[in-house]
Order: structure tokens, then C-alpha cells, then sequence
């Protein structure tokens, strides 16, 4: 799934703002190979920030728990873009990355050269989730 076919019909809405949804965030991950660790990372700090969002709504705090489950989800979506190498770290719960990883590091870090994560995310997200981009 790219930016541009990016399905409006399955994409959430919360508070007239769009955002992925977490079929769609699953789907970034695999087209953009995102490893295993980085996937994992994201969904362990989803979770907390669902705990969080809901302790925080407790309080009487407004805050808007499916937006901000799929903001933690795709937070490093790119780390791995920026990286200068996938590699087996044991430090990091890395796995030896897969040829189909390998590949797609290459051709983003040659299409997102000298981008920041924050930065390439925004380019994905701008024109389907303007709002999601800018959060």
C-alpha cells in the first residue's frame, strides 16, 4: 500500500480527522519491510500508550485513544531507512535480516537519501492523512 492507493473506504476517523487503521498500518510494514524488532517495538509502545490514553481519559483528559494507538504504531515505521545497516543485534532483538529486507533497505535509503524518519513519514502520510502527518 502506497500513498496513492491508500483505501479511503477502510481508513479510520476520529474527531473528522483520518487516519490508518491498524490493517493498513500492518500493511505498511510489509511493504516497506519494516524488520521484525522495529514492528514489534511499535506495537509494545502502542500498547502502553493505549494504557496510558486510558488512564489519562480517567482524569477527564480528552484525548483521542484510537489516533494516538495509531501514531505509536507507525512512530519508527522508518528507523530502519535511516539506519546505515540492517544487521543481526542481539542488543536490539534484531534478527538476521531477509534478502526481501535487505533489498527494500537499499532502494529506500537511495529514495530517501539524506531524510529524516520524521520526514519521510510525513511524505507518505501528507496527502491521504494530513492531519495524522502533522501529529
Amino acid at each position: 500500500m502506497t500513498k496513492d492507493n491508500v483505501s479511503q473506504e477502510s481508513t479510520a476517523v476520529s474527531d473528522s480527522h483520518t487516519y490508518p487503521t491498524t490493517t493498513e498500518i500492518q500493511e505498511l510494514y510489509e511493504e516497506y519491510q519494516v524488520p521484525i524488532n522495529i514492528q514489534r517495538h511499535c506495537k509494545t509502545v502502542a500498547k502502553a500508550v493505549v494504557v496510558l490514553a486510558k488512564k489519562l481519559r480517567e482524569t477527564g483528559v480528552d484525548i483521542d485513544i484510537p489516533f494516538s494507538e495509531s501514531l505509536a504504531l507507525v512512530h519508527d515505521l522508518f528507523k530502519h531507512v535511516v539506519l546505515s545497516e540492517l544487521k543481526e543485534d542481539a542488543r536490539f532483538d534484531a534478527p538476521a535480516p531477509t534478502e526481501k529486507e535487505l533489498a527494500k533497505h537499499k532502494e529506500l535509503r537511495e529514495q530517501f537519501k539524506r531524510k529524516y524518519e520524521t520526514e519521510i513519514g510525513f511524505e507518505l502520510f501528507k496527502d491521504t492523512f494530513p492531519f495524522f502527518a502533522q501529529s
